[in-house]
């Protein structure tokens, strides 16, 4: 056998060899290579949920009470761990890399586009939010759905017990039977 063929046989044997610890490393090291590139592109996302904000207290300022003024900042994002079991409509994602005072393994977090489906104390039905966490399997799953072309989709976050407190999960928005008409 010649050295280029062995070196063929070497690199087929490689690249269809079961995923075992060194070719999962190798594959979490691209992905997150592939999120440091979308979060080049997102430069301006800060300044932009800035703007967003500074917008919210200009319109409650000119039409509203001092308490719309105070709580204008209030909502429009959202942490992951503060959005636990509220429904929502995942739209659309970005990824940004994330700062060290907050715990985000692969180095990035995601930024979901997100519509509230479900009202609670501090959110309507119906409104845009952005929800953004570190939580590396959130930050992977909400990247497969926009990779399979599966957004918006309808979501859940759910806190799962871990060995160090709790861990965020990406779960489908349960499913309702819809109310029909007597005939």
């Amino acid at each position: 056998m010649s050295q280029n063929d062995a070196q063929n046989t070497a690199e087929v044997a490689e690249a269809t060899a079961p995923a075992n610890g060194a070719v999962a490393v190798q594959r979490v090291n691209k992905f997150i290579d592939y999120l440091a590139a979308r979060a080049e592109m997102n430069t301006d996302r800060g300044k932009d949920i800035a703007f967003l904000q500074a917008n919210k207290i200009i319109e409650a300022t000119e039409s509203g009470t001092l308490e719309d003024i105070w709580n204008a900042d209030e909502g429009g994002v959202v942490s992951g761990k503060d959005f636990v079991g509220i429904e929502f409509m995942l739209n659309s994602v970005e990824f940004a890399p994330s700062s060290d005072q907050f715990d985000a393994p692969l180095g990035h977090f995601v930024s979901m586009s997100s519509t509230v489906l479900q009202e609670t104390e501090s959110f309507e039905v119906g409104e845009e939010i952005v929800i953004n966490t570190g939580a590396s399997a959130v930050v992977t799953k909400a990247r497969a759905l926009e990779a399979r072309g599966a957004l918006p989709a309808a979501c859940v976050l759910k806190s799962v017990p871990a060995r160090k407190g709790a861990v965020l999960k990406l779960r489908p928005a349960p499913v309702r039977a819809a109310q029909g008409k007597a005939e």
